[in-house]
């Protein structure tokens, strides 16, 4: 995969998995999203992960199972 197409791939996802966020209240208001966000596409793709939904759907689960993990620790 070239370089413009992981560029292409990485902002179509970071377009949906926003998108979801912004109606997502429990992970709206989180501090660092965007960070936790980028990093967890960077992944995905760098994974070998070549459809931006799967990409999105994938970092978002990501960022949900940081979230029960920090909750469940006692973190807010």
């Amino acid at each position: 995969m070239g370089i413009a197409h992981r560029i292409e791939l990485y902002n179509q996802a970071s377009r949906l998995a926003r998108d979801h966020i912004a109606n997502d209240p429990e992970l709206k208001g989180r501090a660092g999203l965007i960070k936790h966000l980028h990093e967890a596409i960077r992944h995905e793709i760098a994974s070998g992960v070549t459809e931006p939904v799967t990409v999105a759907a994938n970092a978002i689960r990501r960022l949900q199972a940081e979230r029960l993990k920090n909750t469940a620790g006692g973190a807010v």
